[in-house]
């Protein structure tokens, strides 16, 4: 299997890709012409040129940019020329935008009735940083949507049974206001009340429900076995 499929709509498609596929990250040490294959494998299941795979520079930060033609090529072929940001979304047909994780939440979002869609890379420090809740409110404010119109969905994930903290990082959880269960961090969780804070229903949030950790189709940077990245993205036809 090279590839999670999310059910959205037939004017939209989102993937994830897996162990299966290979590596696909860049900044990950790998055969850079490998990792290049990999990535036209994808435009092509995508059916568009690998310069409309626009990808982010990410830095586990909270910050989402929109995503036009005039990007075409951004971390196509190097991270570095990635777009500086967490979270991406477009207006634009027939343009994927992307994130790199392995234990992060990949949180893909549409609005089929702008059209558009986007996707936020949500990892530990993102997750503290509200990401979710502050990418989905820009967008809301931005683009002037209605909440109830919004559609997200949770990718594969480090899941709670997985995720025991240290004493660094329950103090760090407890300070960001993020809910703790017995020393166990459910990042998800998590991310799906900041979901719902930002407006968005619960009734239009779904999750594939993987944890990265136990599966053997996903990269886990915690287990760092094998090493790699996954990609997530998600594109208007």
């Amino acid at each position: 299997m090279k590839y999670f499929e999310y059910r959205t709509s037939d004017r939209i498609k989102a993937l994830t890709t897996t162990t299966g596929l290979g590596n696909v990250a860049f900044h990950i040490l790998d055969d850079k012409e490998a990792v290049l294959k990999r990535r036209k494998e994808i435009a092509e299941f995508l059916n568009v040129d690998v310069s409309h795979l626009v990808f982010t520079h990410q830095s586990h930060s909270d910050v989402i940019k929109e995503t036009t033609l005039l990007d075409i090529g951004r971390g196509s072929f190097s991270f570095e020329e990635g777009i500086e940001a967490d979270s991406l979304y477009t207006k634009e047909r027939g343009l994927a935008v992307g994130i790199f994780h392995a234990d992060c939440v990949p949180i893909f979002f549409y609005d089929l009735t702008v059209p558009l869609v986007g996707i936020i890379h949500a990892g530990f420090p993102g997750t503290l940083k509200h990401i979710a809740y502050k990418a989905i409110k820009h967008v809301i404010n931005q683009e002037n949507l209605n909440p109830d119109n919004i559609k997200v969905v949770l990718g594969p994930s480090r899941r709670k049974g997985s995720y025991l903290l240290s004493d660094e990082e329950r103090e760090k959880v407890t300070i960001a206001g993020c809910p703790l269960f017995d020393d166990y961090f459910d990042m998800n969780e998590s991310n799906v009340l900041d979901l719902i804070c930002a407006g968005i229903p619960m009734k239009n949030i779904s999750d594939i429900n993987i944890d990265t950790v136990k599966d053997s189709n996903c990269y886990s940077a915690y287990l760092k076995t094998p090493a790699g990245r996954m990609a997530s993205l998600i594109i208007l036809k």
